[in-house]
């Protein structure tokens, strides 16, 4: 049973990176890739899932600006927001 419904575009685009059609089973594959080979799987995904092909996953302040004034100012919000409850909830765990 499905908690959220997926469109027979995205089961194609996960079928062809990652041989499943299955949302669940495609990020364990990212997840394993990513314990057992770290920055390297991170660069190697992104290239896999978004066809970009990354140096480094470092950015300098300068692109940070930069990031900041192309957003909304909610959405900034948002993002923090989201950024303190996944901290609360990961230090919560590991209690």
């Amino acid at each position: 049973m499905e908690l959220y419904p997926v469109s027979p575009a995205v089961r194609r685009g996960l079928r062809e990176k990652f041989g499943t059609d299955d949302p669940e089973q495609a990020v364990r594959q990212i997840v394993n890739e990513v314990r057992e080979r770290g920055d390297t799987a991170l660069l190697d995904l992104t290239l896999k899932i978004d066809g970009i092909k990354l140096t480094s996953l470092e950015i300098d302040k300068e692109q940070i600006a930069s990031a900041y004034q192309e957003v909304s100012k909610e959405l900034v919000s948002a993002l923090k927001l989201v950024a303190e409850r996944i901290g609360s909830f990961h230090r919560a765990q590991k209690r």
